[in-house]
């Protein structure tokens, strides 16, 4: 899994109504890797480290560089 700031959490309880939603204010691990700090709807802020049933919802579409040195090129 990886996000970026901005991005959405979408965490998965263990019922439906226990979903939650979070905006990824600032990625903890690297490469985009968890955990991320997150601040839900209501104000509130977390450190999350989400679990199975969890997504990212992208703000902005991600393009990987092609390097012109590259061998499969």
């Amino acid at each position: 899994m990886q996000a970026a700031r901005g991005d959405w959490l979408s965490m998965q309880g263990r019922a439906a109504a226990y979903g939650r939603i979070a905006r990824v204010t600032e990625v903890l691990g690297e490469a985009g890797a968890p955990p991320y700090r997150v601040e839900y709807p209501d104000g509130r802020s977390a450190v999350v480290g989400p679990g199975p049933g969890s997504h990212i919802r992208c703000v902005k579409q991600r393009v990987e560089t092609i390097h012109p040195d590259a061998s499969y090129l």
